[in-house]
């Protein structure tokens, strides 16, 4: 039977096993904790620090992900999020002017630029791409804004859980309530081979004043400045191979530092390497049943954008416990 209103308030908290310590996983644990009438725990093999999620560039660009009418819902409601948060001091977000950039001479303009307002750009005739247009969006900078959500998670040694899965039912029947967001660990955790290994490598480099934040399509490159330093990137490549390739980290620097004009290449302070979660199916966020019953809510598949979609799925989340606990 639910517990709704001052009967929840009242009653002791339910607890609920998240499996996955990344972006996704930690947005879930905040959205249900300040609901209030949950009590989260996390079961991961990593600490946030080692997830995928602190590799990546963090810039909020829904992409890569399907079905595109629910991204473009659940990335809106992040923005919105991510809005208020950069209004907050020492979250690690803020807003930039952010330009997607195209080798092609019409530039697509995702609908959800519609909702948030964009401006076509128009390249100079000696521009590396043909067209472009301009959005301002929220940048998490990951060194930061993780450490903030682990923080309002209050998430301590006894709410962290360090375990290697190799199936959700070995979590303790104690947690009636279990919310699945493995990332990419999904393919063999609930046997997803819709799951596919989508490669990440970037550069971190030394800060660099005056830069713009922008991404080209083809070839993959992107610059993201941040507080304390800058990414370049990158590359998106179908392997499960999460060694730093340093001859690719040459090649990431000098193709954005010829893009930047730079008369010398920066310093490279950090190789991170990632698989970013994508899933052929598109994102899976539904509920079903474990062998004895109790709940789970899916939570993964986001490919490059779990951070652009986390708050917007994680209140999804919540909406599935809510209705079928």
């Amino acid at each position: 039977m639910r517990l709704q209103g001052d009967n929840r308030r009242m009653s002791e908290a339910l607890p609920v096993a998240i499996v996955g310590a990344g972006v996704v996983g930690l947005t879930t644990a905040v959205v249900l904790i300040e609901h209030g009438g949950y009590a989260p725990v996390i079961f991961s093999s990593n600490r946030t620090s080692n997830t995928t999620s602190s590799v990546g560039a963090a810039v909020w660009f829904p992409y890569d992900a399907e079905p595109e009418p629910l991204v473009a819902a659940w990335g809106l409601l992040s923005y919105g999020r991510f809005a208020e948060l950069a209004r907050v001091p020492d979250t690690g977000v803020s807003m930039i002017d952010f330009e997607y950039r195209s080798a092609h001479d019409d530039v697509h303009v995702p609908e959800w630029a519609e909702s948030i307002g964009y401006r076509r750009l128009q390249p100079s005739k000696d521009s590396p791409y043909l067209s472009a247009f301009q959005v301002r969006v929220p940048l998490m900078d990951t060194t930061r804004y993780l450490r903030y959500l682990e923080k309002r998670t209050k998430l301590t040694d006894e709410l962290f859980r360090c375990v290697s899965l190799n199936a959700l039912t070995e979590i303790p029947a104690d947690f009636p309530v279990v919310v699945n967001c493995s990332g990419y660990g999904a393919r063999a955790l609930v046997v997803d081979d819709e799951m596919i290994a989508h490669r990440g490598q970037v550069a971190v480099v030394e800060k660099l004043a005056h830069v713009p934040a922008f991404a080209l399509d083809k070839p993959l490159t992107y610059v993201i400045p941040r507080e304390n330093d800058c990414v370049f990137g990158g590359v998106n490549e179908t392997s499960e191979d999460i060694a730093p390739n340093h001859e690719l980290t040459r090649e990431i620097v000098a193709r954005c530092s010829k893009m930047l004009n730079l008369q010398r290449s920066p310093s490279v302070l950090a190789e991170p390497v990632g698989i970013r979660p994508a899933r052929k199916a598109g994102v899976r966020l539904q509920a079903e049943r474990l062998g004895d019953g109790r709940l789970v809510v899916h939570n993964y598949g986001h490919g490059g954008c779990g951070v652009s979609l986390s708050w917007g799925c994680a209140q999804k989340v919540l909406q599935l416990v809510e209705t079928f606990r």
